[in-house]
């Protein structure tokens, strides 16, 4: 008897409940729900949003595409500096002119943009300093254009040039072949924005 009473009453505490809730909770859009709702089954639905932030982060995550180093760009920068040096021995060669006369030809080679202390340097070195420096000059700028060099990179190649040159040289003759050879330093590997674009679409 007390048994089977217990069991009606824990069976009307489980059931009751469940027979008297409403079908529908009285909720308005907006209102914060007292009690926690479940749905039935699990949902799933594409988000415009969210995929059009993810092509747009998978899009950032491709670098710049850069084309291989172009080989006639390096041997255009070399013969530059050829004819450069060319005009610089002529110029040196010039019984005729004025030491100022010279610097000021030396001051007017285009891209070379020599300063005035190495244009003053160039014109006293003996013809046997300045046989080495020319050759140093072409040596170290082949070195570095034997390179990979994009635009961002052109500064540290730059800089470089000091580790690069002979021992043998004194302080003024490395000034010289710096200021020779820094101007002809370029970029060689061009940036490919069609490349870079097709590479992004893909991502």
């Amino acid at each position: 008897g007390i048994s089977l009473i217990a069991a009606l009453f824990s069976f009307g505490a489980l059931v009751l409940p469940l027979a008297f809730r409403p079908d529908s909770l009285p909720l308005k859009v907006g209102q914060v729900s007292s009690t926690s709702i479940v749905a039935p089954k699990d949902l799933t639905y594409t988000s415009l949003i969210l995929t059009d932030n993810a092509k747009i982060e998978a899009q950032k995550s491709v670098p710049p595409y850069y084309l291989p180093a172009d080989p006639n760009i390096s041997r255009t920068q070399i013969d530059n500096l050829h004819l450069a040096l060319n005009y610089i021995h002529s110029v040196r060669a010039d019984d005729f002119s004025s030491i100022d006369i010279k610097k000021e030809d030396l001051l007017k080679i285009p891209n070379l943009n020599l300063s005035d202390v190495n244009a003053t340097l160039l014109l006293n070195l003996p013809e046997n300093q300045w046989q080495s420096v020319s050759q140093e000059a072409v040596t170290v700028l082949e070195q570095v254009l034997r390179n990979s060099i994009r635009e961002y990179q052109v500064n540290d190649y730059q800089k470089s040039i000091p580790s690069i040159l002979g021992y043998n040289l004194t302080y003024d003759e490395s000034q010289i072949v710096q200021g020779l050879v820094i101007p002809y330093i370029v970029p060689n590997s061009i940036f490919s924005e069609e490349e870079t674009t097709l590479a992004r679409q893909n991502a």
